[in-house]
């Protein structure tokens, strides 16, 4: 077994936190800045949950464009590829051959 230390922890006195553990502003920021530094394109996915309103979540890309982002990519933990990050005692909200439409007005999704 070979032991890791986190440089992180060592180095910067930071801990890490999981996704859920970040607001959606933290994980666009992160975006943005890490763009500064790279040449291509950097992948950074933006959790979001079912209850962000429609304007905060167009206003995620706005932010990441504004701040020089060359894309952006969200996750809403309550849509319908939900099982991808949940814990073991958290269920699906819409089964797996559910059909779901997007209200383009309002952004808001209903599956029936």
């Amino acid at each position: 077994m070979m032991r890791l230390e986190d440089y992180g922890v060592r180095f910067l006195g930071v801990k890490g936190r999981t996704c859920d553990e970040v607001s959606v502003q933290e994980h666009v920021d992160v975006l943005v800045e890490a763009s500064k530094w790279v040449d291509s394109a950097v992948s950074k996915t933006c959790n979001l949950d079912g209850n962000v309103p429609w304007e905060d979540f167009k206003n995620v890309y706005l932010r990441a464009w504004e701040g020089g982002a060359k894309g952006c990519t969200t996750f809403n933990k309550d849509g319908k590829r939900f099982a991808l990050m949940t814990s073991a005692e958290e269920t699906p909200m819409a089964s797996q051959g559910d059909t779901c439409r997007i209200d383009l007005e309002t952004g808001r999704r209903e599956c029936a």
